[in-house]
């Protein structure tokens, strides 16, 4: 496996693996699937395909990745695509439309029919089952194209639309619930229940904004003329009315070691290692926050204490500035930037009109009720607003 060229990254959520790769800048203009400045959906989800069985972006040597099937133009999925794309911020439409291609994956669906899912089947967080990449090799004008994978599993119910945004948002809070904790979370968990709007296409609108969050990450952290190096400057000093902001003020690093403890270790991640690119060999370690609640804390708390250290990461502003979108985002720096992305995604439509997320009320047992889009709106999550001015400003 080559470790040091090709970007990729993974969202799958299962213990398997979860696989993140960086590396050449984008040399040529690349193909894009739609023009810029697009805003009808249709046009969109008429380019988004089917993954071709047996495509593996970490293989060598490297062919890019193919479908030849669509979804059915009549069918649930192609329309929450289309809706997905409809109610995005422009310039997230702009991102998906420069993408070289998007495609479902089919795994867990009766004959590879993304129109036929069946009940969770075990594929919506398992195996590859969405990623997001750009290419550094390949002949055909492949070198710097852009890719980004959803999976089928994400419309369960053969011919109906996809889980609700509440669901799904559910489903990734547990997950890394268990991860933070694998020792046990005291019950009742922590839930997610409800949103609003709470649509099929708020969660393929999440979806594809994760894997694009990892493209995007790219682009900026390893610019123009960059070679394989990493350069962090753009988003440590971060343009925003009224001055800067530093997008990694939530993460405990060196500024003369950003380059290293920012990135993932040899730029790839593997599920459930969160070792920095500082890390050699045996001697593997992971940035750490740079405020209460830190990783360890979970790791190491009393279980009685996971509660207000879950509420303690989400709560609004109170003295602590918390810059984290979900638990997720509090992961690894880049997470913490796809998950921003994502965030972007759903809420700037705040700012210029259209649909935006309003709340995602997060549930925690024996706490107040957790919600970063309500705080949002209420000017409470000072931090995190400060980040999505610097992602809406990045070029």
């Amino acid at each position: 496996m080559v470790r040091n060229v090709l970007i990729f990254c993974t969202a799958t959520f299962a213990a398997v693996c979860l696989l993140c790769f960086w590396g050449m800048p984008t040399q040529a203009l690349a193909a894009s699937i739609c023009p810029a400045g697009t805003t009808d959906g249709e046009t969109f989800a008429n380019e988004v395909k089917v993954l071709d069985t047996g495509f593996d972006p970490t293989v060598n040597p490297y062919t890019r990745p193919s479908g030849t099937a669509s979804p059915s133009p009549k069918g649930s999925v192609h329309y929450d695509l289309k809706q997905a794309f409809n109610n995005a911020p422009q310039k997230v439409r702009d991102h998906l439309c420069a993408l070289s291609g998007a495609f479902i994956n089919p795994t867990g669906c009766p004959n590879g029919d993304v129109d036929k899912c069946q009940p969770f089947s075990g594929h919506l967080f398992s195996g590859n089952s969405s990623w997001g990449f750009r290419s550094w090799r390949g002949g055909h004008g492949e070198k710097g194209n852009t890719y980004v994978l959803i999976s089928g599993g994400l419309w369960n119910t053969a011919g109906a639309s996809a889980i609700t945004f509440s669901q799904y948002q559910n489903a990734l809070l547990t997950f890394y619930l268990n991860h933070s904790r694998p020792s046990g979370w005291p019950l009742p968990w922590p839930t997610i229940q409800s949103a609003t709007p709470d649509t099929p296409w708020m969660t393929v609108l999440a979806a594809l904004a994760h894997e694009l969050g990892h493209v995007r990450w790219a682009v900026t952290n390893i610019p123009n003329g960059a070679g394989n190096n990493w350069d962090f400057d753009l988003l440590r000093n971060c343009p925003i009315t009224g001055g800067t902001t530093d997008f990694f003020i939530g993460w405990d690093y060196d500024p003369q070691k950003a380059d290293k403890q920012l990135a993932p270790s040899k730029r790839w991640r593997t599920f459930a290692d969160c070792s920095d690119d500082e890390s050699t060999g045996a001697n593997k370690k992971c940035i750490e926050h740079a405020m209460s609640p830190l990783l360890e804390d979970f790791s190491n708390a009393n279980i009685n204490q996971l509660n207000p250290l879950l509420y303690k990461l989400y709560a609004p502003d109170n003295g602590l500035q918390q810059p984290w979108a979900s638990l997720f985002g509090a992961q690894a720096p880049d997470e913490d930037f796809a998950e921003m992305y994502v965030l972007y995604a759903l809420f700037a439509n705040s700012f210029s009109g259209g649909s935006y997320l309003m709340n995602l009320p997060v549930t925690i047992p024996g706490s107040p009720t957790a919600d970063v889009a309500q705080d949002l709106r209420s000017n409470r999550k000072t931090a995190v607003a400060k980040k999505l001015a610097c992602l809406g400003g990045l070029p």
